[in-house]
């Protein structure tokens, strides 16, 4: 519908307070990132050791940029594919390791990422984003990881500020999909209008209107 009739999706009211975290984090390792050895007092403190610091590289702020971020034109479905990421860090083999920041409130930390529609769907992202830098040439490291931010909703008093609890929560991507889902999506492009789709909201919701 977005690609073939220029027909989008109705707008969802932005994040607001998700980017900010997203800003705000961008901006503290940015500041870690300029220090001489690079080092991040919570990844240093992360249970497991990772060695990680915050990726060296001109195009870094390219790669964060909505509209711009990381390219790859795949020729045998004459795709191009754009990534904006959230974060890179660099481990101890060298290799570039893709972050993602979520944010989010519940009465319990989130500390690991439960199998569902939604996180099924940011695991993807980092399958993607890993791909991407793959393609680009970059030593690119198989485990990605969200970083959690998790708002505490018990806290008594607001006091113009809210508590947050931060996880760092690793993922073994899988790429070994994408290539074969691209060539769907050019056929899917170039043929008629797809059937409805039980596992697609907007489908459902389209197709539970015209029975109106």
């Amino acid at each position: 519908m977005d690609v073939v009739l220029k027909i989008k999706r109705p707008r969802t009211p932005p994040f607001s307070i998700n980017n900010a975290i997203d800003v705000i984090l961008r901006r503290e390792m940015d500041f870690y990132r300029n220090k001489i050895n690079g080092e991040h007092p919570y990844l240093k403190a992360t249970k497991d050791n990772l060695n990680l610091k915050p990726f060296l590289h001109p195009d870094i702020n390219n790669w964060r940029e909505g509209y711009v971020g990381i390219v790859y034109h795949d020729e045998n479905s004459d795709i191009t594919l754009h990534g904006v990421v959230d974060e890179l860090l660099e481990n101890g083999n060298n290799e570039v390791v893709v972050v993602d920041y979520k944010a989010t409130a519940r009465n319990k930390p989130v500390k690991e990422l439960e199998s569902s529609g939604w996180t099924d769907s940011y695991r993807r992202q980092l399958d993607v984003y890993v791909w991407l830098f793959k393609q680009n040439g970059f030593k690119t490291s198989d485990v990605a990881y969200f970083w959690y931010c998790t708002g505490n909703r018990n806290q008594m008093h607001f006091s113009h500020k809210l508590e947050f609890f931060e996880h760092f929560i690793p993922y073994k991507t899988n790429t070994d999909w994408i290539k074969e889902e691209l060539i769907k999506v050019r056929e899917t492009v170039e043929d008629n209008l797809p059937p409805y789709n039980l596992k697609c909201d907007y489908c459902m919701y389209n197709k539970k209107q015209e029975n109106i």
